[in-house]
């Protein structure tokens, strides 16, 4: 947990590591890293996450597949750029996700576990591993390599549904990243992130025009947390 609160403090800054690469502020990249933390795979149990198995009647964990979506980047429905809700011919919200989302985001987070090997354990308290706050690793013998229909930006999910998603044979880490991506570009995202910003940092109750400008913000820098905050 030390290690995730060390990483939450370094991506909202940005970080140089010790082979000199930088790492930029950005939202991308803390949901990236969150995504890929020990402490987090085990907190939404997608640690040692496996493909689905149809001779066995299994498939795989769901939690952090709904979390990241509901909690962690686009919220339950569909929202304009200053956070009021999108309403649809009948003055009803219009959801940003059905259960086939949960169910095809579940298959990207398959194959993670620790950098010391899929079924390995941590030790114990007395005897720490480095492992346990190292940013997991995929065992491609566990990861989904099908193709994968994820989300609709407009919320479209009928038979003509313009849902993003990606293609069958990506690498484990490219299915995470482009994954991860298309809720990160959702434009729900500015929104529904800078509206939890404020509220945390300022003020429980902002108005829409207030949030509306630090969507704004949020959408074009890129997502930078610095400039956004």
């Amino acid at each position: 947990l030390a290690e995730y609160y060390d990483m939450l403090a370094r991506d909202v800054g940005g970080w140089t590591d010790a082979n000199g690469a930088a790492h930029a502020p950005t939202f991308s990249n803390l949901i990236q890293d969150v995504t890929l933390s020990p402490a987090m795979s085990k907190m939404l149990t997608y640690l040692r996450n496996q493909k689905g198995d149809s001779s066995k009647g299994t498939s795989p964990d769901e939690n952090y597949a709904r979390e990241v979506m509901q909690l962690f980047t686009i919220g339950l429905v569909l929202l304009n750029p200053d956070g009021s809700q999108k309403l649809d011919g009948n003055g009803q919200t219009i959801p940003t996700y059905p259960q086939a989302a949960v169910s095809a985001y579940a298959r990207i987070f398959t194959g993670w576990s620790y950098s010391t090997g899929f079924n390995s354990n941590p030790l114990n308290y007395q005897n720490w591993s480095v492992a346990e706050y190292q940013p997991l690793v995929c065992y491609d013998a566990y990861h989904d390599f099908g193709a994968k229909t994820l989300i609709s930006y407009s919320g479209n999910y009928g038979a003509t549904s313009d849902a993003l998603g990606v293609p069958a044979g990506n690498s484990c880490i490219a299915d995470l990243q482009q994954g991860l991506a298309i809720l990160v570009n959702h434009p729900n995202t500015a929104p529904f992130i800078s509206r939890q910003l404020i509220q945390r940092l300022v003020t429980s109750n902002p108005t829409p025009a207030y949030v509306g400008r630090v969507s704004a913000v949020f959408s074009g820098s890129g997502g930078d947390l610095g400039k956004v905050v």
